[in-house]
């Protein structure tokens, strides 16, 4: 996780691929591929590809499907994309 960097503060580490990681984990839990992912929110398999690769931010709105499809409350997905960002904080200072 070493590069740029990134708006979290976390050398490497950005929101936005902390958000596409647990998308792309809670999609395979459920034995998804993107394309049903996709549809289900309305988007394209694409963007659910740059979602899910860290590479574009969803929407508001995206985020707000994404965990209505995997019933679960926004605030909960957004503390468990917090949570993987404070381990990747810990894991990083105590490789330096």
């Amino acid at each position: 996780h070493r590069g740029r960097l990134g708006p979290s503060g976390v050398q490497g580490v950005t929101h936005s691929a902390v958000f596409g990681d647990v998308v792309a984990t809670l999609r395979r839990a459920r034995g998804w591929n993107q394309g049903r992912l996709a549809e289900a929110i309305g988007v394209s398999q694409a963007t659910l590809s740059r979602i899910e690769g860290g590479l574009q931010s969803p929407k508001l709105e995206t985020q707000a499907l994404i965990a209505h499809v995997f019933e679960l409350d926004l605030l909960y997905l957004f503390s468990e994309v917090q949570e993987r960002i404070g381990a990747l904080r810990g894991s990083i200072i105590e490789e330096d």
